[in-house]
């Protein structure tokens, strides 16, 4: 592939199938720097198609690989994701999780909560995934009947690769745990630290009071509806969802602050 690059740059450049075939080969020799460059150059060949838009994903996807975490994040948030066209919804949500959360830790609360607008619910994301991977599956059908041209076969055959990925992904998704109640804690953190009680307020209230959740996640979701309330100065509300996380909760570690720390009205 190497000596093709080197050879005939314009030929490889201008041929999308050889193009990511590259990508793939670096990749899989552990030549990250050069995947990244090779799928920088397939996005700007084949802007506008939604492969490139796979592609721009999998290069932020290398640099989360490398633990360059910053990098990964920072791409995410350049990028204009739409989860109406992106195939890849599972991957999309996963790697904008863990770079919201990256946000969180270096406090950056704006950039978690723009990842996080990427990340749908576990259940809505099952829902999607399914119908992308239908859609996807009709539009092989569709295809395979047809003579197809040299661009069209490689599309056609990165097509299949993708419907064997996106299957892939969904069975895992269904098997795996619920990611759901500990993303929706960490966006409505994210709300409270960027200063927006009352979204805050909204999403701790509907955490603390889903039963169905695990108890960790209520308890701290209601003591954060706590602080809330307590930042919107609305004292009378804070005292009775204080009162309540006590008596849901006597035996936390923050049932003293939920109880004490609040001050009154005068």
């Amino acid at each position: 592939m190497e000596r093709l690059q080197a050879s005939y740059p314009q030929v490889l450049q201008s041929n999308a199938s050889l193009l990511y075939g590259l990508a793939q080969a670096h990749r899989g020799a552990g030549e990250l720097d050069k995947a990244r460059h090779v799928l920088l150059l397939y996005v700007s060949q084949f802007s506008g198609t939604f492969e490139a838009s796979l592609a721009f994903l999998e290069r932020a996807d290398l640099f989360f690989q490398e633990n360059r975490v910053e990098e990964a994040t920072k791409r995410m948030i350049n990028a204009n994701w739409s989860v109406t066209t992106m195939p890849e919804l599972a991957h999309l949500a996963f790697l904008a999780l863990r770079c919201g959360e990256h946000a969180m830790t270096v406090k950056d609360y704006p950039a978690a909560l723009s990842l996080f607008q990427l990340v749908p619910p576990k259940a809505q994301l099952l829902r999607m995934q399914s119908e992308k991977l239908a859609d996807l599956s009709e539009r092989l059908a569709r295809g395979s009947g047809r003579s197809l041209t040299a661009r069209n076969r490689h599309q056609h055959t990165y097509l299949q690769t993708l419907q064997s990925q996106l299957s892939q992904q969904l069975n895992a998704l269904e098997s795996s745990e619920d990611y759901t109640p500990t993303f929706y804690l960490h966006y409505g953190q994210s709300l409270l630290f960027d200063t927006q009680f009352y979204k805050a307020w909204l999403v701790f209230e509907y955490i603390a009071l889903k039963d169905e959740y695990p108890k960790k996640v209520r308890e701290e979701a209601h003591y954060r509806w706590i602080v809330c309330a307590h930042q919107l100065e609305e004292w009378e509300e804070a005292l009775t969802i204080a009162r309540n996380f006590v008596d849901r909760y006597p035996e936390s570690p923050l049932a003293p602050q939920a109880s004490t720390s609040l001050p009154r009205r005068t």
